[in-house]
């Protein structure tokens, strides 16, 4: 779960970046509400296709900063009987 404030309406881009800079999926690109928001990204590209479980960076576009930070997506398990 990603979690920043805006203290002001602000045009955000939320952006999933490999470890190695290869840009994954946009989950955030519009203008939002002061106010805390959350998002969740479900561990797949822009193509809906599973990224694997390993180091991952988020990049926060606001109008007036950036925010980089790095963070470990755990792949799924498949439930028992589907592997």
């Amino acid at each position: 779960m990603i979690a920043y404030h805006l203290p002001a309406p602000t045009r955000v881009r939320l952006t999933i970046y490999t470890s190695l800079g290869a840009g994954v999926v946009a989950l955030v690109d519009q203008l939002q509400e002061a106010g805390l928001h959350t998002v969740k990204w479900d561990g797949c590209d822009r193509d809906g296709k599973q990224m694997p479980g390993g180091w991952y960076l988020y990049r926060l576009d606001l109008d007036t900063r950036r925010q980089m930070r790095r963070f470990f997506l755990v792949p799924e398990r498949a439930p028992k009987g589907h592997n």
